[in-house]
């Protein structure tokens, strides 16, 4: 069920990986993949997969039939494209896209209703989208080091959101009623 490989120099991994039929918990963070791993596709009951820190240069499309994915992490690799089809990943929880070649966020994102925490810097946005207000049930966001002007009115209805991390942009302005945010403790 649970298999921790993070932090070796794994270049590739063995096939026979896909006949673990039972792994809900994959961590391939911090190693040298070049790619996800094929096998992964067969490993239906997924629910957390961090192939962070590596040298991912995509994210396969196969991970959008990981119906049981709430955790995936895919921060500080070259992928230069967050696909749409990833959109039916519907009960994903965790995201975390930080520090890779992809410059906006995408829409899709905002379509993940159940999503409580992202993470997402490092990139020349420079505004953030309206549609971050429909992530309601957003408890942590991080959005540094990018080079946002101003948040969105639509900010100020994440209304569940306990911390966020915005330093390192080039904010102007915070929308009026950010302190209508009753849960936010940090900031």
């Amino acid at each position: 069920k649970y298999l921790d490989l993070r932090r070796n120099k794994l270049r590739k991994m063995p096939h026979s990986f896909g006949n673990l039929h039972k792994l809900e918990y994959l961590d391939l963070g911090s190693n040298d993949l070049g790619k996800v791993p094929d096998w992964i596709e067969y490993n239906k009951d997924l629910t957390y997969l961090n192939v962070g820190v590596n040298l991912l240069t995509e994210l396969p499309l196969f991970i959008r039939d990981l119906k049981k994915m709430r955790r995936l992490l895919v921060h500080k690799n070259r992928i230069p494209v967050f696909h749409e089809e990833y959109g039916e990943l519907k009960d994903l929880e965790e995201l975390n896209l930080y520090f890779l070649a992809i410059q906006d966020v995408p829409d899709i994102v905002f379509s993940f209703k159940k999503l409580k925490t992202l993470s997402w810097g490092v990139t020349k946005m420079t505004k953030l989208s309206d549609a971050i207000g429909e992530l309601r049930g957003l408890n942590y966001l991080t959005m540094v080091a990018n080079q946002i002007e101003e948040l969105p009115d639509s900010f100020c209805r994440l209304e569940n959101l306990i911390a966020t991390r915005l330093h390192k942009n080039k904010l102007k302005r915070l929308p009026e009623r950010i302190g209508d945010l009753k849960s936010l403790e940090q900031i």
